[in-house]
């Protein structure tokens, strides 16, 4: 009975040494360049902006770490790496990581030689094979604060990431919290930043509203009420969009044409910028591109509402996909 009562002492012992470290932990840098991404649940498209967010500044000569900690569907090695190569991705879950971390042994090559990514787990491997304490989390992000240009934190959905998502946002410097306008959403958005809140993860912390139009209804029933918290850009549904995410591909690196492709490249942009602006990386701009978008007349209340111009993002192009056969059905609400 003793040695039971010991070893619980111990483990108690442990959980408030862990609280500790996160209590008192601060980021210990000044370059503010740590921002996070974060749904109210999957599906909601954190991880294509994330990607496309990364893909922007890396395009535009900054380096980008990316950290995927979305345990329940980790896709940005979808993104990044070619699918010959995914079997030999080093993720968190298969170094089994905790006191000490060697976060550049963690970092695997991608298509960009500008951004490199460090994955929580593969998708071979359960969410419950990721077992890293707060200090080793920490010690990634700050690692990763001093690597590069940019860190972008894909957190996913809260209903699989509580564990690295409160350890997480403490060291991001602004929080880009997903939704889309469906009513419900938006309260399950406010519902996980008021849980942030109260656990001082975010407190006094930026807090970013963007909102997806995942699918091509207006929702007339939905009203955005964010207690103040701004949104920062709002993405047109395209069809596309949900045809090049399970291709593995992002519409920003492709050539589609059109107001609506405009649109949506313009808000990913907006929100490049707006890390630029935050960052010490302020006084530079991403490259202008004059090419012109062809008309496209879909959907032309939300082109109104944004006032689209043509997008100044420089984009690598690759081969358009054949858009023909496809039953598009499948991307569409009911």
């Amino acid at each position: 009975m003793s040695e039971k009562k010991g070893f619980i002492a111990r483990v108690k012992e442990c959980v408030e040494e862990q609280r500790q470290i996160v209590a008192t932990s601060e980021p210990s840098g000044t370059v503010k360049n740590v921002f996070g991404f974060v749904g109210a649940k999957d599906g909601l498209g954190t991880s294509t902006i994330v990607a496309s967010v990364a893909s922007i500044l890396a395009v535009n000569n900054y380096t980008v770490g990316i950290l995927d900690f979305d345990l329940h569907f980790p896709e940005q090695q979808r993104f990044f790496v070619k699918p010959g190569k995914a079997k030999n991705i080093v993720s968190i879950s298969k170094k089994f990581l905790d006191s000490s971390v060697d976060t550049q042994s963690l970092l695997n090559d991608t298509v960009n030689n500008r951004i490199k990514l460090i994955t929580a787990r593969t998708p071979d491997s359960v969410p419950s094979y990721f077992d890293l304490s707060e200090r080793s989390i920490i010690s990634i992000i700050e690692d990763m604060r001093e690597l590069f240009d940019f860190v972008v934190i894909d957190f996913g959905g809260v209903d699989m990431g509580y564990e690295s998502l409160t350890i997480g946002t403490k060291h991001c410097d602004i929080i880009f919290a997903v939704t889309t306008p469906m009513t419900e959403m938006i309260e399950a958005t406010i519902k996980e930043l008021k849980f942030l809140e109260s656990h001082r993860y975010h407190a006094e912390k930026s807090v970013k509203i963007i909102q997806n139009m995942v699918f091509d209804n207006p929702y007339p029933e939905s009203k955005l009420k964010t207690d103040g918290m701004e949104t920062l850009a709002v993405l047109p549904f395209m069809r596309e969009v949900a045809l090049y995410r399970y291709t593995n591909k992002l519409l920003i690196n492709t050539t589609v044409e059109g107001k609506l492709a405009d649109v949506y490249r313009r808000s990913m942009r907006t929100v490049a910028e707006y890390l630029l602006q935050y960052s010490d990386m302020s006084s530079y701009t991403l490259e202008e591109d004059t090419s012109e978008a062809t008309e496209d007349s879909s959907n032309e209340a939300q082109i109104a509402e944004h006032q689209a111009e043509p997008s100044g993002i420089e984009v690598e192009q690759e081969e358009e996909l054949d858009l023909s056969n496809i039953d598009w059905d499948v991307f569409t609400r009911e």
